[in-house]
């Protein structure tokens, strides 16, 4: 689960607060790991996340791509179309 909140800055820019938990079960047993980070950026930079960290050599098993934009009531964003494309087994 990712949590991000932004907060306007006095410069123009944003501080992302993003809070993150992994869940995960090792034999019988139910665990999480949590964390908590800031990050400073600018409206339409991109951010990349590793929930589950980034191994040697820069593979990853997910990663999310975020880009936060200024809300034009006049060009709302557009949802993009259901897909029938099967991603998972």
């Amino acid at each position: 689960m990712l949590t991000l909140t932004p907060h306007r800055s006095a410069d123009g820019k944003l501080l992302l607060v993003a809070q993150s938990q992994v869940w995960f079960k090792e034999g019988e047993s139910l665990s999480y790991r949590t964390s908590i980070n800031t990050v400073t950026v600018s409206y339409g930079e991109k951010l990349l996340f590793y929930p589950l960290g980034v191994a040697d050599g820069g593979l990853a098993p997910v990663r999310i791509e975020l880009s936060v934009s200024r809300y034009d009531p006049a060009n709302p964003p557009q949802l993009p179309a259901a897909s029938q494309e099967k991603t998972g087994p």
